[in-house]
């Protein structure tokens, strides 16, 4: 073979192994740059998610530390308490900044001037009357304590439990 073929062919096989070495690091080239861009993808959605993660918690805090504060302003007293032919009498008063509700859960609790423990019987057993009391209010509950109270002539304590307090006063059978 004449030596201007023999170059000729060297020339083209080395032109064929640099195409093909081109090609090669070409897509070495595209597959970093696709991982590049399914790593930022990835921390995008990451992102959002713990962005929203995030606001649901905070406002979930917020949500409890304003029932807890709420909470704090409840200031119920029972400021008269009469007792006659088995019927108690219960005069509330609400002090606080928050509405209070005694519901038929709530306890009404009798003891005597010792402590003793007369009775503990839930609201809705005693009464009808399911009060809410708003701030700077007033409401009466009338409870039929006859049948499940063994009262008798002497000094009581009353306290009436509700889900965030309790109330207390006394009354006297003569």
């Amino acid at each position: 073979m004449h030596k201007a073929t023999r170059d000729k062919e060297k020339i083209f096989k080395l032109a064929n192994q640099k195409n093909a070495m081109t090609k090669k690091g070409m897509v070495e080239v595209v597959a970093i740059i696709l991982l590049l861009l399914v790593a930022v993808a990835l921390v995008g959605v990451a992102f959002v998610w713990f962005k929203g993660l995030q606001s649901n918690i905070q406002s979930g805090v917020e949500t409890q530390s304003q029932k807890t504060i709420e909470s704090f302003n409840i200031d119920l007293k029972i400021f008269n308490t009469i007792y006659e032919a088995g019927e108690l009498t219960l005069w509330l008063k609400n002090d606080g900044t928050t509405i209070v509700t005694i519901t038929g859960e709530s306890l009404l609790n009798i003891k005597d001037f010792n402590n003793k423990e007369i009775c503990t019987e839930k609201i809705k057993d005693l009464t009808k009357d399911i009060v809410s009391i708003n701030p700077g209010a007033s409401e009466k509950i009338v409870a039929n304590v006859k049948d499940k109270c063994q009262l008798s002539q002497g000094s009581y304590i009353v306290l009436v439990g509700f889900q965030d307090g309790s109330a207390s006063g006394s009354f006297n059978i003569a």
